[in-house]
């Protein structure tokens, strides 16, 4: 995740699988995007994290637990759950205490194959809400006109006690061998978010698969979202987002907005191993880091 933290009055705290001076936080698979934006008095923690088969490993399951029962907003990237089985006895865990500690919101089965995934929303209703949802329109897939593998799902939350009383998240899951192009392309779903809400603080995040092979030096100056004024990239290309033996920043975060900006610690981002700290094994994980 990335780390850092803000001044008290609007605080951000971004995580790319560590903290600094921010809360602990763990990271699954490839990378842990954590979100936090520090409230007035307390803070409000969003975390992205991504696994191939929700709940296929029993000792990964137990981690997932403790990690979201962390945060305010997760999003969980790479579900494939086709009747949303594992989300169920994900959300019966997380709320065994009180069945309204957290709420989600998940996205419709994404995918050019009959491979396909879901983007999920995990939240606690007692800190943000959910205020709107739509599946961006990247063109006709049954055509080959359409832009992205897994468009993004978008959400947009609100909540009572932060300085950014409104903001949305854009998950994105790229496909490897079209990463450069779909990076590029968030910056049409950006401009499309912000119309639709009349929005300026925007977080765009997930698996990029934006390093190593996939997106080289060369990419980098054709990608609009990399290039613009408006985007603060919060994980550096030096940075390692793997949990294999390769050392490649595949997992961003971007945001833009005046707010969302102004709130984040410059260079606060720094990797976490959350192999290390909660005892698994690179087979264990291996398997989650297939690139698809």
């Amino acid at each position: 995740m990335l780390s850092g933290a803000l001044e008290s009055r609007k605080d951000l705290c971004l995580l790319e699988y560590t903290h600094a001076s921010c809360p602990p936080a763990g990271k699954a698979t490839q990378a842990a995007l954590l979100f936090s934006d520090l409230q007035q008095k307390e803070k409000i923690d969003t975390e992205e994290y991504q696994f191939l088969i929700l709940g296929r490993i029993p000792v990964f399951v137990e981690v997932t637990f403790q990690i979201l029962s962390r945060y305010d907003i997760a999003l969980i990237q790479e579900v494939r759950d086709s009747h949303l089985t594992a989300v169920g006895k994900l959300l019966n865990e997380l709320n065994q205490d009180d069945p309204n500690n957290y709420h989600h919101v998940v996205s419709e089965p994404l995918g050019r194959s009959t491979y396909k995934e879901r983007y999920l929303f995990v939240f606690r209703p007692d800190q943000v809400s959910v205020l709107d949802s739509y599946l961006y329109d990247d063109g006709c897939e049954p055509c080959g006109n359409d832009t992205f593998n897994r468009e993004p799902s978008v959400v947009k939350f609100s909540s009572p006690f932060t300085q950014v009383k409104e903001f949305a998240i854009v998950p994105l899951h790229a496909a490897p061998s079209d990463a450069a192009a779909e990076i590029d392309s968030l910056y049409d779903v950006y401009l499309d978010v912000r119309q639709k809400w009349d929005l300026e603080d925007i977080m765009l995040m997930g698996d990029f698969n934006a390093g190593c092979s996939y997106v080289t030096t060369s990419h980098w100056s054709s990608i609009r979202l990399r290039e613009s004024p408006p985007f603060k990239w919060l994980i550096p290309d030096t940075a390692d987002t793997t949990v294999s033996s390769t050392h490649c920043a595949y997992d961003r975060i971007v945001v833009a907005g005046p707010l969302l900006q102004r709130a984040v610690v410059p260079d606060s981002a720094a990797p976490f191993d959350f192999q290390a700290a909660f005892g698994l094994s690179e087979q264990t994980t291996g398997e989650k880091t297939e690139k698809r």
